[in-house]
């Protein structure tokens, strides 16, 4: 009876004995077998996704530079990048330290779009150096951006009004008297001894801070710019104080009375002359002559 089931025993460890690693899954796995695969698991339910940046970005404003009036109007700033929603406030710095006397608002903070103003007050120092710096909450992490001067540069100005009295207009002769067809050509003739940085025409006496530059390089001492004009507009000028480098602008205190062709706006320091084409000839042993724009 023994020998009847020891042969099948045999036979049965034999086989066990001879199977292969592969073969043999089937039947058993080993501690160490058991334990590698745990450990697998737990390093890909535990494995690190890789973060995904959310942090905000300013890629570029609009207009690249801007100029506030001690005391005026606000200016308005487009800017553009990515997560703008993000930014809680903007604020203006200079020397890495804030500039609580210029209010920066936040308008409409779009994720990819944001409008600020900029508005001076009256107590603030004229002169360069002015950034901006955005705030941001992210993960509960509050953390600035400096915008550099590369993407925007902030100038601080004082504007003198030239009161009528200073503008002095020499009468033009009865011909001239005709029918105005716009736009006109006003000359603007430099003789304020120094390079004229920037010229503005606009509607009204407040409007200049957001009428453009329309000089790309300064205009030297002595040379003239031609504008296209309207008869009633304003003109501003800005140039440099020489002792101290402060922009200083000056606006004629009146709409200018252009009623044609050939008129030369002569801009003096801290006064102007608007001359009519048969007083605009041989002035100061000077023929008038025209600068390229």
């Amino acid at each position: 009876m023994a020998k009847k089931y020891l042969a099948p025993i045999i036979i049965l460890l034999f086989f066990l004995l001879n199977l292969s690693p592969a073969s043999s899954k089937g039947f058993f796995k080993s501690p160490r077998n058991v334990d590698n695969n745990i450990n697998q698991q737990k390093t890909l339910l535990t494995k690190p996704k890789t973060p995904i940046s959310i942090n905000p970005s300013i890629l570029s404003i609009h207009p690249k530079s801007a100029i506030l009036e001690v005391g005026g109007n606000p200016v308005s700033l487009n800017v553009e990048g990515k997560f703008l929603e993000k930014i809680s406030s903007v604020q203006v710095i200079k020397d890495g330290r804030v500039v609580p006397e210029i209010k920066a608002e936040l308008v409409r903070p779009w994720p990819s779009s944001n409008k600020i103003e900029l508005q001076s007050g009256p107590r603030v120092r004229v002169g360069k150096g002015y950034r901006l710096r955005a705030s941001a909450l992210v993960n509960a992490q509050m953390f600035n951006i400096d915008v550099p001067e590369e993407i925007f540069i902030l100038e601080v100005v004082v504007r003198l009004r030239i009161a009528q009295k200073s503008l002095e207009v020499l009468p033009r002769l009865p011909s001239l008297q005709r029918a105005v067809t716009y736009p006109l050509i006003l000359t603007i003739w430099n003789r304020t001894l120094r390079p004229i940085e920037d010229i503005r025409v606009h509607d009204t006496l407040e409007s200049y801070m957001s009428a453009p530059n329309l000089l790309t390089n300064p205009l030297p001492n002595e040379e003239r710019f031609p504008v296209n004009f309207k008869s009633g507009q304003y003109v501003t000028v800005m140039y440099r104080n020489i002792d101290i480098g402060q922009l200083i602008a000056y606006t004629t205190g009146i709409g200018l009375d252009v009623p044609t062709n050939g008129y030369v706006l002569v801009a003096f320091q801290q006064s102007f002359r608007l001359l009519p084409p048969e007083n605009g000839s041989g002035l100061f042993g000077t023929s008038p002559q025209r600068n390229k724009p």
